[in-house]
């Protein structure tokens, strides 16, 4: 049995996962399923993400900065609710509106390199169908394996550079406090600690700096989250829909 353990997950992706293990070859027989069986996909309020899935995730919910416990996070802010609720039509039963860490699920992002994976201990708690198991009888991963590898992959490759990017942003001081404060239908709604580039220094000669350190792909990331925020409107609309329940569930 491999003993390898995950490299440390710091900030948001620690309080993603609930118990990670390495991926040991006896685990090629358990069963995976489609992503939105699992409660974590369906509810995150929060999901860490990468800079190269910025323009296929801005039309479905704002990137922006979480800044907590000395970490900060590039992350797709889903919903208003902390309960997971109120998430745009479509979220997360439609593939293209999962991050890249939740089309991975089980299989934890960030956590190793090269051939080492790690698996969250879940249990489906909404299956839609059977499952498929991780390895087939030929030893080689199953389509549905390989598809949260490859977005597993992807997450992994592009984590340096996105956390670079990120760490560059909070020592140029080009981030801003974006205060979510509302109310909805009588009931308040808040989300704390989310960080948005400043407004103020679009043209600056620190952003200039930032862009030419980090090429065109750097600028293209920051339209893209620009371009994102607007999605807070459609937030707050998703999150008045379920208000009534929420607030007859308290």
């Amino acid at each position: 049995m491999t003993h390898t353990s995950p490299e440390p997950l710091t900030g948001l992706r620690a309080s993603l996962y609930e118990a990670v293990r390495p991926f040991d070859p006896q685990d090629g027989s358990m069963r995976i399923f489609a992503p939105a069986s699992y409660s974590l996909v369906r509810h995150a309020q929060l999901v860490p993400v990468v800079h190269i899935e910025a323009f296929s995730l801005a039309h479905w919910f704002p990137l922006c900065w979480l800044k907590r416990d000395g970490c900060t996070t590039l992350v797709a802010l889903r919903t208003l609710r902390s309960d997971g609720s109120g998430q745009p039509a479509g979220s997360p039963d439609t593939a293209a509106s999962l991050p890249l860490a939740l089309r991975a699920y089980p299989f934890v992002v960030g956590a190793g390199g090269g051939d080492r994976h790690f698996l969250d201990a879940a249990i489906p708690d909404q299956p839609s169908d059977v499952g498929a198991p991780i390895m087939t009888q030929a030893g080689k991963a199953g389509p549905g394996a390989q598809l949260k590898m490859q977005a597993l992959a992807a997450f992994d490759h592009a984590l340096a550079v996105s956390q670079a990017m990120t760490d560059t942003l909070v020592e140029s001081d080009l981030l801003e406090a974006w205060p979510l404060d509302f109310d909805v239908d009588g009931e308040r709604v808040v989300v704390d600690d989310m960080f948005v580039l400043k407004a103020s220094e679009l043209t600056s000669v620190r952003m200039f700096q930032f862009i030419e350190k980090y090429g065109s792909a750097a600028a293209a990331f920051l339209g893209a989250h620009r371009i994102s925020l607007f999605r807070a409107g459609s937030l707050v609309q998703a999150a008045r829909r379920t208000a009534p329940a929420a607030i007859a569930a308290q």
